[in-house]
């Protein structure tokens, strides 16, 4: 049994490392400061976040319609 504790320990270890490479491998993009005066640049950064935004209230919407049947039914049993 201690074979096999080694051996699942020693391929946790190669994974861990696998996965530290490749976060080091990505890097970030550098920013270029005239994307802050492209207009269509920024029209496209403005669409992207209304369609998250817009995804977003969906999901709150989502979230209130059943908080209040939540709250109604704990209303009505405690009745």
């Amino acid at each position: 049994m201690g074979g096999t504790e080694e051996e699942t320990h020693g391929d946790d270890e190669v994974e861990m490392k696998h996965k530290k490479e490749k976060k080091e491998k990505k890097e970030k993009k550098e920013k270029n400061p005239a994307d802050k005066k492209d207009p269509t640049i920024l029209k496209q950064k403005l669409e992207k976040l209304d369609t998250k935004m817009q995804a977003l209230q969906a999901k709150r919407e989502e979230l209130l319609k059943l908080l209040n049947e939540a709250e109604s039914s704990s209303n009505t049993e405690a009745s």
